[in-house]
């Protein structure tokens, strides 16, 4: 099936497609392999956008928290 007759008609046959596919697979998987690349470099190639930081800073004494802390001494 030439690509005239292709555009001629409304439907895509699933075999002129599977065979064009399968006919050009190293051109489809060189094309793949070089976006792979492209798109691993360009991802390696920038910086970090975001970084966090986390720290633990002691209250002072709470009144409502030393209550709780002294009933859950006696409770044991």
């Amino acid at each position: 099936m030439t690509e005239a007759e292709w555009r001629a008609g409304d439907e895509i046959s699933l075999f002129a497609l599977g065979s064009t596919l399968l006919r050009d697979r190293w051109r489809i998987i060189r094309w793949m392999f070089l976006g792979a690349v492209v798109a691993a470099l360009s991802v390696i190639s920038k910086p970090a956008l975001y970084s966090a930081s986390a720290s633990f800073v002691p209250l002072g004494n709470d009144a409502s928290s030393s209550v709780i802390m002294g009933l859950a001494g006696r409770l044991g």
